[in-house]
């Protein structure tokens, strides 16, 4: 495992350390402009957890929510594929 502050490269050796940087920070960015948009949010929390066999990232809010019912946006599915690309 490599680490870069509190990103880790775990698993699969042909992902960088840097991929998976750019991929949390987009991931992030687009949640938190989908936020500063949708949510009416006044606190945001941001975490990213590592062990040595995974990397969680977390993105909390106290806004309003969406209707889970609802057909998922192109934004959500997109996030999902740059996490998942990364396995």
């Amino acid at each position: 495992m490599q680490t870069v502050g509190q990103i880790a490269a775990m698993g699969n050796a042909s992902v960088s350390t840097t991929a998976i940087c750019n991929a949390l920070y987009r991931i992030v960015q687009e949640a938190l402009t989908n936020i500063s948009k949708y949510a009416r949010a006044t606190a945001v929390t941001v975490e990213i957890e590592t062990t040595s066999e995974i990397l969680q990232l977390r993105v909390v809010d106290n806004g309003c929510g969406f209707d889970r019912v609802a057909p998922l946006g192109q934004d959500l599915d997109c996030k999902e594929c740059r996490s998942e690309s990364l396995h």
